[in-house]
């Protein structure tokens, strides 16, 4: 009703707006007749003019123009106004249609809840059933199984014990045996080992006596290798400890007890080189005996 109101009162604005252009459109006309016969009035009569504006026609019809497109614009305005509250009643009616979906939705899906969990737990009962079932059958299973097994394990400890009784007995018969061989083989080990250190002690103390029927040689052959240092005192003496190869040849010749002057002790030890080869046992089984020895250098003796 309100809307039907303001289309009439539109009507009426446009309606009147109409016959007072059209008014103003014959006053116009009315002036432009009038107006020549003012002019020769006054001049004829002495009156004084009447002052007045025409608006041309071609204002007027821009006026028109200007308020139809006016109306124009209204018509639009009213027309998209129309189009957007039609649009707004279709959103509200399609909100509405997705709320009810959305509920219908929602009722179903907890229906089918109700019936899952209902499901749930009817499985859950059946198997609750099933397990306390298999869980007596088993326990029965297990039970017999129990019983045979201690019957087993008795038969498995008397047959053990026999088995272990028989293994000590031949372990015992064993071990004596094995301590028997091993009192033999410590025995013939330990003759050997005597023989063994009788025959070394017998062979060193021939390279013992083979190396002394030669120092007097080595010693010579040492003292023609020697020069003095000068300013050396007498009576200085070192212990050099000499190792030689088979036939002689000194390998090394070391100082390991110094005289107290070190131009004496590499006097020393410098003739030993030289004199190499020292005159040395032939007997090659004297050798790891007396390859290694001490030389007492001591020229006071020489």
């Amino acid at each position: 009703m309100k809307q039907r109101i303001i289309e009439i009162v539109h009507f009426s604005k446009s309606a009147m707006f109409t016959i007072v252009v059209h008014g103003i459109l014959i006053a116009a006309l009315l002036v432009g007749l009038w107006w020549p016969y003012s002019e020769n009035k006054a001049k004829r009569g002495s009156v004084k003019p009447i002052q007045a504006q025409v608006i041309s026609a071609k204002e007027m019809t821009k006026q028109v123009d200007l308020q139809k497109k006016k109306l124009e614009d209204e018509k639009k305005a009213k027309e998209e106004l129309e189009k957007l509250k039609l649009k707004q009643e279709e959103e509200k009616k399609l909100e509405q249609l997705e709320v009810e979906r959305k509920k219908k939705e929602k009722e179903k899906q907890e229906q089918e809840e109700q019936k899952k969990r209902e499901e749930k737990k009817k499985k859950e009962e059946t198997l609750k059933k099933e397990q306390a079932e298999k869980k007596k059958l088993e326990a029965e299973k297990k039970k017999k199984a129990e019983e045979k097994k201690k019957a087993d394990e008795k038969k498995k400890k008397e047959e053990a014990l026999k088995k272990e009784q028989a293994e000590k007995k031949k372990k015992a018969e064993q071990e004596k045996k094995r301590k028997e061989a091993e009192e033999r083989k410590k025995a013939e080990e330990a003759l050997k080992k005597q023989l063994e250190a009788e025959q070394a002690a017998r062979v060193q103390a021939d390279a013992a006596n083979a190396m002394s029927a030669l120092v007097d040689r080595i010693a010579a052959a040492v003292e023609n290798n020697w020069r003095r240092p000068l300013n050396s005192r007498s009576g200085l003496k070192a212990t050099i400890r000499v190792k030689v190869s088979r036939n002689g040849d000194v390998l090394s010749a070391n100082v390991v007890k110094s005289s107290g002057d070190s131009f004496f002790d590499q006097s020393a030890e410098l003739a030993v080189k030289k004199a190499s080869p020292l005159p040395f046992p032939a007997d090659p089984k004297y050798y790891e005996h007396i390859n290694e020895f001490d030389l007492l250098f001591n020229p006071d003796d020489f």
